[in-house]
């Protein structure tokens, strides 16, 4: 029925969010039913680590999966169907950022020294390694597209003139 190029001076993941806070807000509209985002890439967080800060805190690589896996659950939990679309559930936990990866706690020590994961891991918070499909004056875009539907009633809640009743 209509795209919407969102865009602006704005960083990939505010971009990215507003488009997101867009398309709930028009999902949320009477007669609207389906709308979809085009030209945004998955979030994505990646753990380098270092073997030399790895030996020197005694950590194994298994340890630092075992503390990342138990404190960042993101899981799918399905789809529930409704008219306006599709809302996806999803079970978090936790780590969601560079700051809040860094954090996770690997081990304590008897002597209470904490070992976390940004004293063994350089960790970068960024997106998949995807092209940007949307652009705008040579710069990254979302597109907010609204798709019409058996369902949609595009001209619903408009006014007949007088004359015509």
């Amino acid at each position: 029925m209509i795209r919407v190029a969102v865009h602006g001076d704005l960083d990939e993941r505010t971009l990215t969010r507003l488009a997101e806070d867009l398309r709930d807000e028009v999902a949320a509209l009477p007669y609207v039913s389906v709308v979809e985002l085009f030209g945004t890439r998955r979030e994505e967080v990646s753990v380098e680590l270092s073997e030399e800060a790895m030996r020197r805190y005694g950590v194994s690589f298994s340890e630092v999966a075992a503390a990342i896996r138990s404190s960042s659950i993101n899981l799918s939990s399905g789809r529930v169907r409704t008219e306006t679309g599709d809302v996806v559930l999803r079970a978090r936990n936790l780590a969601d950022n560079e700051e809040e990866f860094g954090s996770i706690v690997i081990r304590q020590n008897a002597d209470g020294a904490i070992i976390r994961v940004r004293d063994v891991a350089h960790v970068v918070d960024g997106f998949e390694d995807e092209e940007i499909l949307a652009t705008m004056n040579g710069e990254p875009s979302v597109l907010l597209q609204v798709m019409s539907t058996d369902k949609m009633q595009v001209v619903a809640g408009r006014r007949q003139p007088d004359n015509l009743v």
